[in-house]
């Protein structure tokens, strides 16, 4: 294959690349789940995320482990010049994902069998489900194949240290759900109710169905485009190149190697998606106790009493969808955008350590702590103080979705700075290959988590927010054992003033300067929108001059930015970098 020249980027590139793209992708996803929830409502909700719920652990076990273990391995050989085993590790790993795709469809279609209507199978695990999830879980099914695809080239590209084709292909995978998505729901809502006479909430289940149909052609969407770009483009490998390399490894011992780093990884991923499949059995099923023991439990403890007879009868399902479809998915928001960090930092890290560079280790371990708490520090701790006026501000159409998730979210906050920190040091520690790691640390968290859950949600009281702590307890323990397990065995010297003391301590003035901005506003202009956003805004610019002040960036980080040096230059003249 004739190659163009190599594209490549450095750590912060790279994470500046994925970060603008998932910032993009977070933008069009609240384009798409504004409305969205606003048009499936509570109920609906709790359809899309059961749906969702389920997806996730089959999606881990056909691909999660597969795209960092290429990365990896792309990365070491081309640190090494291997390039010949770099080109036979994408074949291997389009062939091991084309099969584990195709067996995670067929497995989810299944598993829906047992989950919805297996009688022996939901009676022995003590699962509350409904049947009328069944149109968005097989719907969603497909998806896992489409996603196995995409995922060959974006570890393929992201070990050879581009992100871009990783970046293009979430855009276009975000704007196929979106358009094609809220299209089918407005649709297939239209048609249930004006052709075939049914009720806006006999509609409900149809409309979750074609909502996640959005989802699914929006990764095939994502698949092709990174299909077609590989063909044009080719990954930069010269002839002379390939020519002047050693002879590729057999395609066993390659494989061997593969699935030796990607197993623990994907078990680890599993573990972490269980604590979604453990929100959906443990919380429903206590949710169902405590709405056993209190009927009334939205009007005694939420002051709410308009509920539809529907909402009353499937309560538990309705405060689901409120904790997974409104509050969650703001929360969710923080870990999928550092998340990005840790894919850039495989590459990056990987070359380091396979070339035993102590210094680039030393070097990479800070940035990428530092660059990780400067975003979950913030945006968690803005997301808990003004956690009601978020909600207000997305769903102003939903009060009684707005009361109960208030509350929800204010916990999931702090769990956001957890998780959010969490994330890419599960990365660093697979690309030091201390992948086993990181599967303990987290099974141990979902333990907590099972516990938690159990105990709270059945206090009728807690309810639904007992979900919330459980998590805010899992990611709390998550992060604290992959630090510490992270610095034993890199050995890197990372300073925790400069990379979590300095971000922690601008964070709490600008969470302070949001809440304060929100409630001043308030009292001179009333309750409005508008504060929420001005608060934000007010709250950024705090939180960038205690950065500056603090100098918390350090003259090495600058200059990997786009013009850097530049930038480098001015900023120590004001003083603002260490």
């Amino acid at each position: 294959m004739s190659a163009k020249k190599r594209t490549y980027q450095n750590l912060l590139q790279g994470s500046m690349i994925l970060a603008v793209a998932t910032a993009l992708v977070k933008v069009l996803g609240a384009i798409y789940r504004i409305p969205l929830n606003n048009m499936l409502g509570e109920l609906g909700a709790g359809y899309y995320s059961t749906a969702y719920d389920l997806y996730l652990p089959i999606y881990s076990l056909a691909m999660a482990g597969l795209p960092v273990a290429i990365s990896r391995m792309v990365a070491e050989s081309m640190a090494t010049k291997r390039y010949g085993d770099t080109r036979r590790l994408l074949k291997l790993a389009q062939r091991a994902f084309l099969i584990t795709g195709v067996t995670g469809t067929l497995l989810m279609v299944i598993v829906t069998y047992f989950y919805l209507y297996n009688d022996w199978f939901r009676t022995t695990f003590n699962i509350t489900a409904d049947a009328n999830c069944v149109y968005a879980i097989v719907l969603i099914a497909f998806s896992v194949l489409f996603c196995c695809i995409m995922s060959t080239y974006r570890g393929y590209y992201e070990g050879l240290r581009n992100m871009i084709p990783t970046a293009v292909s979430q855009v276009i995978e975000a704007t196929g759900k979106l358009v094609l998505g809220l299209v089918l729901v407005w649709l297939t809502k239209y048609v249930c109710i004006n052709v075939y006479g049914m009720s806006e909430t006999q509609s409900l289940p149809f409309a979750a169905g074609a909502a996640v149909l959005g989802v699914t052609l929006g990764a095939a969407a994502g698949a092709v485009y990174l299909r077609i770009q590989h063909k044009v483009t080719g990954d930069g490998i010269t002839d002379e190149e390939l020519a002047a390399s050693p002879q590729a490894q057999p395609s066993g011992v390659l494989l061997k190697s593969l699935f030796a780093i990607a197993l623990p990884i994907v078990i680890g991923s599993m573990v972490r998606d269980v604590a979604g499949l453990v929100d959906l059995t443990t919380v429903k099923s206590r949710l169902g106790d405590v709405v056993g023991a209190v009927p009334d439990l939205t009007g005694k403890y939420y002051g709410i009493t308009n509920l539809s007879a529907e909402e009353m009868k499937d309560l538990p399902t309705y405060l689901y969808g409120i904790y997974k479809g409104f509050a969650f998915s703001i929360y969710n928001l923080v870990p999928t955008i550092t998340s990005v960090i840790g894919v850039s930092a495989i590459p990056a890290l990987s070359t380091s350590w396979a070339q035993k560079d102590k210094e680039g280790i030393h070097q990479s371990s800070e940035s990428i702590i530092r660059l990780t708490a400067m975003i979950a520090l913030p945006a968690g701790v803005g997301i808990a103080c003004l956690s009601g006026p978020i909600l207000q501000l997305l769903y102003s159409g939903r009060p009684n979705a707005v009361i109960i998730a208030t509350p929800i979210l204010s916990v999931l906050g702090i769990s956001a700075i957890f998780a959010g920190m969490a994330v890419p040091l599960t990365n660093m520690l697979q690309a030091i290959g201390k992948q086993n790691v990181p599967v303990i640390n987290m099974a141990v968290g979902v333990v907590l988590k099972i516990v938690i859950n159990y105990v709270l949600v059945g206090v009728e009281s807690v309810n639904i927010k007992g979900a919330a702590v459980g998590t805010a307890v899992c990611y709390g323990y998550i992060l604290i054992a992959n630090l510490v397990c992270y610095l034993r065995f890199s050995k890197a010297k990372v300073s925790l003033v400069s990379t979590l003391f300095k971000p922690a301590f601008a964070a709490i003035l600008c969470g302070a300067a949001a809440f304060g901005a929100n409630k001043a506003l308030a009292l001179v202009i009333g309750a409005s929108k508008v504060n929420t956003a001005i608060s934000i805004i007010i709250a950024a610019i705090v939180y960038a001059i205690c950065l500056g002040v603090t100098r918390s960036f350090t003259e090495n980080d600058i200059k990997m930015l786009p013009k850097g040096e530049k930038l480098a230059k001015l900023l120590a003249k004001i003083k603002w970098i260490g």
